[in-house]
């Protein structure tokens, strides 16, 4: 029934939770999980207008950040990889750079997965959100189910 799946990650503590169950996902028939991480333009902007404000190397501090959380993103989507693939999973990895909601929805439907897996609620500076702004963005906007969790 859900034989492939996206699994969008913040690596927050809550989308490590939703990954424990993409391994129950295979009683559900999952053959496939695409693995996939969006580097936020809107922070990386942020981080470099906080980093060099008024410099004249912004945009090479700017490339800079997106580059070092290119890299680290990649590094804990590989781990991911290891594991799904160790639990017999075949696996896809996606690492993209923009807006979380519209590359996850946009994935989903490219990709005609067959659900979302994603945490309630990833790395904000708002603490005790019942349901987090990309969360909630992808569960209204995406085509596929979406399972979302807490």
């Amino acid at each position: 029934m859900f034989d492939y799946v996206l699994y969008p990650t913040d690596f927050s503590e809550p989308s490590r939770k939703a990954f424990k169950y993409l391994v129950k996902m295979k009683d559900a028939g999952t053959k496939k999980i695409l693995l996939m991480h969006v580097v936020d333009r809107r922070e990386v902007s942020t981080m470099a207008t906080m980093e060099g404000f008024s410099s004249v190397h912004y945009l090479d501090i700017f490339e800079d950040i997106k580059a070092e959380l290119h890299k680290r993103a990649e590094k804990e989507l590989d781990k991911m990889a290891h594991e799904l693939r160790h639990e017999g999973f075949e696996i896809e990895l996606r690492l993209m750079y923009g807006v979380p909601f519209e590359a996850i929805v946009e994935v989903a439907e490219n990709e005609k997965v067959s659900c979302i897996v994603i945490g309630s609620h990833g790395k904000s500076l708002v603490s005790g959100m019942l349901l987090g702004s990309t969360s909630e963005k992808v569960l209204r906007k995406a085509k596929c189910p979406v399972f979302v969790v807490k």
